[in-house]
């Protein structure tokens, strides 16, 4: 992982050049057609160590890859995997 302290993606490594520090969220926002924009989340999606978004991230991040990161309700609808309603428990 490149970058340094003036760069995009800054990362520095230790002697065995194994990365010890990087930006773990990463955003390209494309402003004039939001679908188009790109995140990355290292080492996923889910902090639930059971869900299988838990470090379904980490390969791509490994290999500087990003994940699409979809605004539209439609976009999101069409791509969405598991949807989690939460209802709220009335307080009577």
């Amino acid at each position: 992982m490149g970058g340094g302290n003036y760069t995009v993606g800054r990362a520095g490594h230790n002697d065995e050049f194994q990365l010890t520090y990087g930006g773990s969220w990463q955003m390209i926002i494309d402003v004039g057609e939001w679908n188009n924009s790109l995140a990355m989340n290292v080492p996923g999606q889910s902090g639930d160590p059971e869900s299988p978004f838990y470090d379904n991230l980490l390969d791509m991040f490994v290999n500087g890859e990003y994940f699409p990161l979809l605004y539209t309700r439609e976009a999101v609808q069409d791509a969405c995997v598991r949807r989690i309603d939460l209802t709220p428990v009335s307080s009577k």
